[in-house]
């Protein structure tokens, strides 16, 4: 619960970094854009989403 607490959180405040940097937050080597790559790197590391949820329920309702 915490590993998709955690992605889901990071995804959203880098995702508001990039859109309050605006245009330069997608130029290559700026530490928002950094931020934004390595996110969605560890996202697909750690598992999607929606099978963390699901691994989740299923762990819950055992």
């Amino acid at each position: 619960m915490a590993m998709l607490f955690a992605s889901e959180v990071a995804s959203r405040q880098t995702n508001r970094a990039v859109q309050v940097h605006g245009g330069i937050g997608y130029v290559r080597g700026s530490k928002v854009e950094r931020l934004y790559r390595d996110g969605i790197v560890w996202m697909s590391y750690d598992g999607s989403s929606d099978m963390m949820r699901r691994v989740i329920a299923e762990e819950l309702l055992s």
